[in-house]
């Protein structure tokens, strides 16, 4: 096996994936919190969602086909019924490049 191959199978996978975008899907009453995605998009799929930032007073319901910007690195709750990506986009396009 060559040095390449090699490094390449024991790279850490949160090395890749944080520039991955996230797909996710919850049921009614399912719930998942995250931290430290500040400007980051959580583009709604299919179904609705309820979002909540800590730091926040008001909740954003996004419903399929919108969009919402995390505004801060605190923790955000999402709950369904509903399909989503979080993800580093531009008009819904995701960016393949490191920050």
């Amino acid at each position: 096996m060559s040095n390449a191959a090699t490094s390449l199978n024991t790279m850490q996978i949160h090395e890749i994936a944080h520039f991955a975008p996230q797909y996710s899907c919850l049921v009614r009453g399912g719930v998942k919190a995250y931290s430290e995605l500040a400007n980051e998009t959580i583009h709604c799929t299919a179904g609705h969602l309820w979002v909540t930032f800590e730091g926040d007073t008001a909740d954003y319901i996004l419903v399929s086909g919108e969009n919402i910007v995390v505004p801060n690195q605190g923790k955000l709750l999402v709950s369904g019924p509903g399909c989503y990506r979080i993800s580093k986009g531009i008009d819904g396009m995701d960016l393949g490049l490191a920050s």
